[in-house]
């Protein structure tokens, strides 16, 4: 038992020391112009890469493994990373669609009757707006009574006791219900921002490895704001120019 579990540390090993980290560029097959914005999914280790504005990516990868490129307006490619290779260069086709032949008709209709024009339209009612007489000062509950606006003549239900609202406000009760949803919408945007930034998805669209991830998201120093409102295109983009930044400065003596 103890020989099997030795030779699978072997292999696996094996594996990991071929893997490498790979640059690429992603182009259009027909004008040969870069391609920004592709996705490049290392379907054997599950590994995101986006490409940048001249179409350049990087990805970790072995021989053999394969990568599904797609960008919006071309068709999907799956590329087998070769044996010897020092840049990748994946090309893109457009994606044409056939349209259906559609048949366009015109409707049909009774001519215009300018006699329409002729016609008398009947003046908008006119609806008054009033208190009636027998509500006018009437005392419906000890803080409630109705009345009118003396211009508009609209019916105003004046509402007494004015130290109700002042006790809302700015009671005991009324200060620690502000505090408690305040903190209860701080929890909320904590946990989204921890999971849009969470160690499994770094590592998914990076290089880097275990021992560097903590240092790494707390080098990134990204507002809470940024990572809660940003796409996922823009975080990503974010999180990988970080990267060469971050392995500058902690390879600094």
């Amino acid at each position: 038992m103890k020989i099997q579990w030795f030779v699978f540390l072997l292999c696996w090993l094996a594996g990991q020391a071929v893997a490498q980290s790979l640059p690429g560029r992603i182009v259009d097959g027909q004008s040969a112009k870069p391609i920004p914005a592709a996705t490049i999914l290392n379907q054997n280790t599950r590994r995101v890469s986006i490409s940048g504005e001249e179409g350049a990516f990087r990805t970790v990868a072995s021989p053999g493994d394969i990568l599904r490129v797609t960008c919006v307006g071309y068709q999907e490619m799956r590329y087998v990373v070769p044996d010897t290779v020092q840049e990748l260069r994946i090309a893109l086709w457009p994606q044409t669609v056939q349209l259906q032949e559609v048949t366009v008709r015109g409707v049909g209709g009774d001519p215009f009757d300018p006699n329409f024009l002729k016609e008398k339209v009947p003046e908008k009612p006119s609806i008054q707006l009033g208190t009636p007489p027998e509500l006018q000062g009437v005392q419906l509950t000890k803080d409630v009574r109705v009345s009118s606006d003396p211009v508009s003549k609209v019916p105003v239900i004046t509402i007494t006791g004015p130290f109700t609202l002042a006790y809302n406000t700015f009671s005991r009760k009324a200060r620690s219900d502000r505090k408690l949803k305040k903190l209860i919408e701080e929890n909320r945007r904590r946990k989204i921002f921890n999971a849009r930034l969470n160690p499994a998805w770094v590592v998914r669209i990076t290089d880097l490895t275990d021992d560097e991830l903590e240092p790494f998201i707390d080098y990134c120093a990204f507002s809470e704001e940024f990572v809660l409102t940003a796409t996922e295109y823009e975080l990503i983009r974010a999180v990988q120019k970080k990267v060469p930044q971050f392995r500058g400065n902690h390879a600094q003596p």
